[in-house]
């Protein structure tokens, strides 16, 4: 036994009913999924290490207008994906243009804008037509009629 181990009080025997033999812990549980495989190795680059673009799935235009893209590596889980600014897609000219391809409208003309809907109409106390003021700026503005 390790000096700490004998330090804590350990005893090195146990009784015989308490042991009981190894079991692979795959024979056990049957329904456990085999881990995932390893992530590939970036590639070099002019001698710095790369890692390979899947898919970019959304941008987003940062305060100081930079465009950052989320980008999905290929042979890494999803919860590996990070945002990655636009300037360092350097080689990942193929899944940037597969995105943007995608984003484009399909039809290049836009639609018109839907026309403005009318002003409300106010329901008027006295039954329609012009107000009671309406009326008697009108009639001051018409010229008198003078008589043959």
């Amino acid at each position: 036994l390790t000096p700490a181990i004998s330090i804590s009080k350990i005893h090195n025997a146990f009784h015989v009913q308490l042991l009981k033999p190894y079991r692979d812990p795959n024979t056990v549980f049957t329904r456990r999924q085999p881990p995932p495989p390893p992530p590939p190795p970036p590639v070099l680059v002019h001698d710095e290490p790369e890692y390979e673009v899947e898919s970019v799935l959304a941008h987003r235009r940062r305060r100081n207008g930079t465009v950052e893209l989320l980008i999905r590596w290929k042979g890494y889980d999803p919860s590996e994906n990070t945002w990655v600014p636009e300037s360092e897609m350097g080689n990942a000219c193929r899944p940037l243009r597969n995105y943007l391809v995608k984003q484009a409208p399909d039809d290049p003309t836009p639609p018109p804008p839907p026309p403005a809907p009318p002003p409300p109409r106010r329901a008027q106390p006295w039954g329609g037509g012009p107000s009671p003021n309406e009326t008697a700026l009108q009639q001051q503005s018409q010229p008198l009629r003078q008589s043959p």
